[in-house]
Parts: C-alpha cells; structure tokens; sequence
C-alpha cells in the first residue's frame, strides 16, 4: 500500500497568463525588428538544411540582437532533428534572454530525439543547477524527462531531479508553478519511455502518489497519474481516493490505472464506482475497463445499462461489447436484434447504433447476422457497407466479401479487399489486380499487399507496373504509401521484374522510393546502385504579413446539421502547416469532408477527400513540433512518419502526452468542445471559415 508520510506536495502558484498556461509554451512573437531575417529562417528550416551555406540564416539568427529571433533560430535547429547541431544549440543554453535559454532546452532534446542523449544530459543538468528562471528550469527538466537514454544511472538521476522538484520536504521553498509543471511533464515522460525497462523505487512512486492526490495544479496531478499508470505501480486504496478528484483527466486516468495493472487488488469496486461517474469521458473509460476485464466474470447487466447511457459513445461502446457474450445464463442477442433493425433505409445520421449491432451480433451469433447482412450490404450510407464487410468477415462469408469487393465506394473496396486477404481466398487474386486501377491510394496498398508469389506473374507484374508508373506521374509526395506498397508487391516476384524497369526509380523525386529501389537492386545484382532523388519543388512559403495576419486568427469549423467548433490558429508556432490550412479551408477544400476516424478518450480526425488516412492535400508539409503539449482541445496534423502531414487535422478528446514533440499543433478550441465530443464516425463538415486577427 502506498504510504503517505511526512512528505508534502509542492503547491504551485497560479498558471501563467494567457497561451502559456494552456499549452506549457512560452508564445511566439508578434512583430520583430528583422522579418527579413525570421524569413530566411523559415526557408532553411523549411528546406531541410544540412550545408553551411544552407543553414548559416539559421545561425545568423543565434547571434541576433532581438531575443525572439534567436529563440526563433535556435528552434529552427532543434526542429532539423540532427544529433551534430547540439554544438550549435549548446551556447543558447546560456544566452541573456530566458526565452531563448527554454528554447534551447527544448531544441537540445528535439535535436537528440532518435540518439543517444549523451551529448546534452550532462549540460543540461548543468544548467538547471545554476538557472534560477522557473521558466526555464521547467524546461529544462521536462526535456531531461524525455531524452532516450541508454543508462540506467542516468535514468536515476534524472528521476531524483524531477522527484525532488516535484516533492519536497515541508521545510523546502516551493518552486514556482512552470518549474513543478515541467517536473511533472518530464516525470511522466520519463517513466512512460522507460517502464519496459526501469522500475522506480518505492520511495520514488510514494512521491509521484502525493503529487497526484494533492498538487494545487490539475495538470500535475493528471501527469503524476499518468506516470503511474506507466509503470503500473498504483494501488487500489490511492485509486479511490483519487477517483473523488474534481478533475475530469485526473478520475478518467485512475481507471486507465485500473484496466492496466493486472494484479491490482479491489479492481472491480473501482471500475463499478467509476461507471457512475457524472462525467461521459470517465464512463467510457469504466466501460472499457469493465468490457475487458470484469465482463465474462460479473455478466452483461453494466454493460446492458450503459447502453442507453446520455453519452453516445458510451452507448456505441456498450453495444460493442455485448459481441464479446455475457456470463453464462444471459444473452444479449434479443437486444442486438432490436439495434440492428432499427436501421433507417435512406441517408440519414442514425446508422450508427444498428451498425455496430451487426457486428457485434456477428460475433456472438454469425447466422443470424448473416440473415440479416443484406439490407446493411445494399445501404445507401457507404459506412453502413464498410460495416457489412467487417461483419462478412466474422461470419467468413467470402461470398459477400467478393460482392462488396466490386462496390462503388473505395473505402467498402478495400474493407472487403482486407477480409478476403485475412480468410486467405486463394481465388481472389483477380479482385486485387482488378482494384489497383482504383485512384484511392489506401485501396490500392491494400490490394498490392494483399497480392502474393502465388499469384500469376504474367497477370500481376503488368498491373503493379502500370499503377506504380500511372501514380508516379501523378508526382504527388503523399502517394508514398501505395508505391512503396507496390514495389514491395513487385519485389516478391524477385528476378522476374527486370532491374531496367524498376532503375528509373533511382531517380525518382522521393527519396525514400529512391532509397528503395537501391537498396534492392544493390540486393539483387551484387553490386552497389545509388539512388539520386530528384525532389518535387517546395511549396511557397507563407510570407511574415501573413503569418502575422493568422496568428490568434480564429477558424471556425461548422458542422452540418448544426454545432461549431471555434478554434485559434498558432500560426507563429506551425508558420506552414497553419497557413496551409488557411489556406485550403478559404478555397472550400474541407466542404463536405469528414471525420473519419473517431476514437473516443483520444481524438477526432478528419479532412481527407478520400475519408481515410491515405487522402490529403498533395505535397508533404514538414513537421513543426514545440514544447507545446497536445492537452484536450488542441487541434494537431496527422502524419505517417515524419515530415508527411498532408492537411489532415485531428482534434485532442483528452491529454494526449504521448503525442508530445511528436506531431505538429496548429490551434486549440477556444469554444464548441462540447461539439467536438460529440462528433460521430462520419461527421459531415459544413465548411471552415478564417477569421484574421484584426
């Protein structure tokens, strides 16, 4: 049991005023004395650079005389992500101006993100020995908190800082609240990166305990939380009490705590407790924690109340768990009988209850769904299709699977396309050839993944050649995904696709195709080939008007059917991503487009014309990551590996840490949250609309 000793929680002072104590970032200038400057800063950082030539604005702006344009620079070389900028980074970490010293610090771990942090434990610890900016030590000590590391005695270190900043004895000074906050952000960085391999001592999670029962802030009671349901080190009696917290993240994580640990004592009173919990997020998560690890034991009648629960997804959850079966001696399949034939026969937003009964009533009782599977098969909602293929695959009807593998929608395509593959069809091979003349770049890698060295070459090599050949000539960079696909495809066959017609792609203008085709070639023949990219020019930097014009600007997201989300465009902090989306949503780019993928208790995403992962605006943008947090409400861009947003944004339900220094954030929702919670799989934008800032 977790003792609570003489031990007392710093109490931190108030958050700090106005986007700083929202997002643990420090803001971003309005004007500057040399824009010309800031500018030439952009396109470097912009163009990736890597010479001298290339990068010496960046280092021009290191010795500016405006402190916002070295803090500005020295971003710029944390954000190129290159372990032999540390040099560069270092001298900032001592520089007269606190922001550009935070900055650093940030820089110093963006810069070491996949190497050894080596090079900037030591000087950072250092430097939080003689800071004396709250500011900057909380920086510093979040960035300590997330640097990969390849020692254990260092990790201990780095834990002792962050505890001792966090906790202290009674008769200590209490830091400020941006040095506690960074503490706390860098503990739950450190014990989530690092819980396969460093168990923290009793001591250590006694005192992350008392910051998560009894810290002034909520944010650091969440991240205490958090960082002990990393290592899975709460106990039932600490959990209770923290599920009577009045902060919604705070009680939604003690049940996460609940559902991870697997010896946990007491875990069904906790879980039972929190089903009743005011809030919808708390709920859900009970319920999932419930589904998973209480349900066969203690029977379906939870699961059965929280299916007309207020909150939708709650209820969506509930009817996906009654496909999972009940304790013995009850049975669910009248109810998801009722569910499933309340289908509507025409377009309308109530599809969603009886979809997801019919795949749950697929598991539990695969011939009575397959009774029913032809009403949902022929729907006019293309979703409600995507959903008879998912339940054609429990009940393995390949028959149906080949049907919907011909409809008229790309993303019903490629959701039978993938049952077919998983039920190994051995004749289904002219249904993979036959879709990869389909433009939907996720329907085209599904079928060249799909097809195998089983397949006849003399049918498949010609297709993968021609829509590998027809995409390129798109020379679209967000078509990476379906040709690496289709390479892939193409190398199984091995020495029967001819090395003259796969060199052309050693020039090819994306280097990881490029990179590729040498690699195998080199394979292949015994000797070495190069690849030599030729890459597609940069899209046009937004100018400094204009990204002054967009910072603080409001977008306002109208929803069909009614709701706004009003969100706050951070333009100075993702300069291209921001004006990107500016600038699609003025042509009327997003209209009519979706979110497609809605998880609950983690985020909505959406804007893609082909409402999947794989459809977005044509060229690439890079990644533009700050020591902004993606707490609930901030607005980021999806990606598939670095540097590949493709306009896509996604919505953060809950504080999503581990996202953190991962993903680009454009704004935050300033009002209409409660819309956001309530966007289902599907949900229609209306329009986006830019308001300046005036």
């Amino acid at each position: 049991m977790i003792r609570l000793c003489t031990l007392t929680i710093l109490v931190t002072l108030p958050f700090w005023t106005s986007r700083h104590n929202a997002t643990g970032d420090r803001g971003d200038p309005a004007v500057s004395q040399d824009p010309a400057l800031l500018f030439a800063i952009l396109a470097s950082e912009d163009a990736r650079a890597d010479t001298p030539a290339e990068l010496a604005p960046i280092f021009r702006g290191l010795t500016n005389g405006d402190p916002m344009v070295r803090r500005i620079a020295v971003r710029a070389l944390g954000r190129l992500e290159r372990s032999n900028l540390v040099a560069g980074i270092l001298p900032s970490l001592s520089d007269d101006a606190s922001v550009v010293r935070a900055e650093a610090a940030n820089a110093l771990g963006q810069a070491v993100f996949n190497s050894d942090a080596a090079a900037v434990s030591g000087p950072l610890l250092a430097r939080l020995e003689r800071e004396d900016d709250p500011d900057v030590r909380g920086a510093i000590l979040q960035t300590l908190g997330r640097l990969p590391y390849r020692s254990a005695h260092i990790i201990n270190t780095v834990e002792q800082a962050l505890l001792g900043t966090l906790v202290s004895g009674s008769s200590a000074p209490a830091p400020q609240a941006s040095t506690v906050l960074g503490a706390a952000r860098g503990i739950e960085s450190l014990f989530r990166r690092n819980a396969a391999r460093h168990s923290p001592s009793s001591e250590s999670v006694l005192r992350l305990a008392r910051a998560a029962r009894f810290a002034a802030d909520a944010r650091v009671r969440r991240l205490a939380t958090a960082a002990l349901v990393s290592v899975r080190r709460a106990e039932a009696a600490f959990l209770g009490k923290v599920l009577d917290d009045p902060d919604v993240e705070v009680r939604r994580l003690a049940v996460m705590a609940a559902r991870v640990q697997d010896t946990l004592e007491g875990r069904s009173q906790i879980i039972l407790a929190a089903l009743r919990d005011p809030s919808p997020q708390v709920r859900y998560e009970a319920l999932s924690a419930y589904g998973r690890r209480l349900q066969q034991d203690y029977g379906c009648e939870p699961v059965r109340a929280a299916v007309i629960d207020a909150g939708p997804h709650v209820s969506l959850l509930a009817i996906d768990l009654l496909g999972n079966g009940c304790a013995q001696g009850e049975s669910p399949l009248a109810l998801l009988q009722g569910f499933v034939a309340e289908l509507p026969a025409s377009s309308t937003d109530r599809w969603h209850r009886p979809a997801h009964a019919l795949l749950s009533l697929a598991k539990l009782a695969p011939e009575a769904a397959a009774s029913i599977v032809d009403g949902f098969a022929g729907h006019p909602i293309w979703q409600v299709r995507m959903y008879a293929a998912r339940a054609a695959l429990q009940f393995e009807s390949i028959d149906l699977l080949r049907q919907l593998a011909l409809d008229g929608h790309h993303n019903v395509r490629q959701a039978a396309i993938s049952g077919l593959r998983r039920l190994s069809v051995a004749d289904a091979r002219s249904i993979y050839i036959a879709a990869l003349g389909a433009t939907d770049y996720q329907l085209i890698s599904t079928a060249a993944n799909a097809l195998d060295t089983a397949t006849s070459a003399s049918d498949a090599i010609p297709a993968l050649l021609t829509t590998l050949a027809r995409i390129t000539d798109e020379r679209r960079a967000t078509s990476r995904d379906p040709r690496m696909a289709l390479l892939e495809a193409l190398l199984r066959f091995g020495d029967e696709v001819p090395v003259s017609v796969l060199s052309p792609y050693l020039r090819d203008f994306d280097p990881i195709v490029a990179n590729r085709v040498a690699h195998a070639l080199t394979e292949r023949a015994g000797r070495r080939y190069a690849a030599e990219a030729t890459p597609l020019p940069r899209v046009p930097l937004p100018t400094m008007e204009e990204i002054a014009r967009l910072d603080g600007a409001h977008a306002v997201i109208h929803m069909q059917g009614g709701g706004e989300i009003t969100l706050q465009l951070w333009a100075y902090t993702a300069p291209t991503n921001t004006a990107r989306f500016a600038r699609l949503a003025r042509s009327g780019y997003f209209d009519g487009l979706t979110f497609h993928r809605v998880a609950p208790n983690f985020v909505i995403q959406g804007g893609s014309p082909g409402a999947n992962e794989y459809a977005g605006d044509g060229p690439y943008t890079r990644d533009e990551l700050t020591a902004r947090s993606h707490l609930r409400g901030t607005v980021g861009i999806s990606t598939r590996g670095r540097d590949t947003g493709d306009a896509q944004i996604f919505v953060n339900l809950v504080d999503n840490v581990r996202l953190d220094h991962n993903y680009t954030i454009i704004a935050e929702v300033v009002t209409g949250m409660e819309v956001a919670d309530a966007v289902l799989e599907g949900g229609i934008i209306d329009s986006i609309t830019i308001h300046d800032r005036s």
